[in-house]
């Protein structure tokens, strides 16, 4: 079991979601969403806005026209046929006419058949959103062309449509398909191409080097704003949390699974030994669904305390950053392949492979326990008798920390993650999860919802009385 389990949609015919839930629902997004973003994508159009007024002032000798006439200048010395001949496919690849909408049109159509709707749409309101506020500055504007143009051009030159293009395209890549721990590489490789294609426009008489500077302001700030809106819904699906059917096409089966206990049980062990590099990179960070909780869990869990995380999958994110702020940790996972990895990714922790449902600890052995999306994997009858240990677990005043079922369902989905593999869940409904904790012993201090998709998963936070 990992540490979030991927879930067909939770929502079944005849389930309702309550109002309660749907506001529960929309505080979690926003929650997840970075304010910081928010903030940066507005800005960047906000000075788009600035630009574009100063500009419209005086279109043929803006206060900028000594600094694009000098760039022209510079630009105009490097002129030969190869490097012409160069810079005109250039254009033609990102043109917003003719390469960025079959690349963005390609991307598309790639997300849907991943069953990542709400990327493929962030695609298209990216690209529309872009393209449409382009053609209303250049027409408000009116910012005649540099003279010589190379290649042919249409009616005006500020902003440039190639270079919103460019941007558009970087980003949204890097929104749709980069992982997180990576994101700072593919931002690199987006701002040389974005350059590259701004250097080409200029090369060719096509903009100004101002019109360009506008491009990628115009760009950013819409894609940065959308990505901010998208980002909770972008990382649920890159997970593969919220998909409705299989993603090789096998819809979600609802039913009891495999006929024994032990049957389901290794089911899920064989899904994430096959799957467990697919499931989660080794460079995975925590983002916005983990982060906030692992911070929270470590204001009130006393310093080098002892966690015990049940399902902890390869040992990314809550193990790893739990054992760098000075937490001792013992992470159990029923797959082996996502033990051995835990132990090499976050060798300051104990990790163990074991069934949960099996495992025995000396009372009072730990100050928090955590386990997130892992109950759903175990057999339903074996998870009260669990929560009720491992409340007995906790020392006086611990805490427990766990994402389980919001609403009841049972069933298992094939081809999961793209795989041959299938795999099982098991879930009791989020007020059924609460008495079971109670009966524990535990005080709740805190339910919420997740999110994810048509349905989402009831987050838990709850206390062993101290004293």
């Amino acid at each position: 079991m990992a540490s979030r389990s991927l879930l067909p949609g939770e929502r079944r015919p005849g389930q309702a979601d309550t109002a309660g839930a749907a506001r529960q629902a929309g505080r979690a997004g926003q929650a997840a969403r970075p304010p910081l973003m928010l903030a940066a994508g507005l800005l960047l159009l906000a000075s788009a806005a600035s630009f574009a007024d100063v500009i419209a002032v005086r279109p043929v000798r803006p206060p900028v026209a000594g600094l694009d006439r000098w760039w022209l200048g510079i630009v105009t010395t490097w002129q030969s046929v190869p490097l012409t001949d160069a810079g005109k496919v250039l254009s033609l690849i990102s043109g917003p006419s003719t390469g960025g909408p079959v690349i963005m049109a390609g991307l598309g159509l790639f997300l849907l058949l991943r069953r990542r709707w709400r990327a493929a749409l962030f695609t298209v309101l990216a690209w529309a959103t872009a393209s449409l506020l382009s053609v209303l500055i250049k027409h408000l504007v009116a910012r005649p062309r540099p003279p010589g143009p190379l290649t042919h051009v249409g009616f005006g030159s500020f902003p440039s449509g190639h270079v919103i293009s460019a941007v558009v395209i970087g980003l949204v890549l890097t929104a749709t398909l980069a992982r997180p721990g990576r994101r700072v590489l593919a931002l690199g490789w987006v701002a040389a191409e974005v350059l590259a294609v701004a250097a080409c426009r200029t090369y060719l008489h096509a903009h100004w080097l101002t019109d360009t500077a506008e491009s990628v302001l115009v760009a950013t700030g819409i894609v940065v704003t959308l990505w901010w809106y998208f980002a909770p819904m972008l990382e649920g699906e890159r997970a593969g949390l919220d998909r409705p059917a299989g993603p090789g096409g096998g819809p979600a089966t609802p039913g009891s699974g495999p006929a024994s206990p032990e049957d389901r049980t290794d089911l899920v062990r064989r899904g994430y030994d096959a799957l467990s590099y697919r499931y989660r990179g080794d460079d995975d960070e925590a983002g916005p669904r983990y982060g906030p909780w692992l911070e929270r869990l470590q204001s009130l869990v006393p310093a080098a305390g002892h966690v015990l995380d049940l399902g902890c999958g390869c040992g990314v994110p809550v193990a790893r950053t739990l054992a760098a702020g000075g937490y001792r940790v013992t992470g159990v996972d029923i797959s082996a392949v996502q033990v051995s990895r835990a132990r090499k990714l976050v060798p300051a922790a104990a990790f163990v492979q074991a069934d949960a449902t099996q495992l025995e600890f000396a009372a009072g052995s730990f100050d928090a326990v955590v386990s997130l999306y892992a109950l759903i994997h175990m057999p339903l009858a074996a998870q009260p008798a669990l929560l009720a240990r491992a409340a007995g677990w906790l020392r006086p005043g611990g805490w427990l920390l766990a994402v389980a079922g919001q609403g009841a369902w049972t069933g298992t989905e094939d081809h999961w993650l793209g795989g041959d593999t299938v795999m099982w869940w098991s879930q009791a409904d989020a007020a059924t999860y609460r008495r079971w904790l109670e009966d524990a012993g535990l005080e709740i201090t805190e339910q919420g919802f997740v999110p994810e998709g048509d349905g989402g998963h009831a987050l838990f936070w709850a206390r062993k009385p101290p004293g």
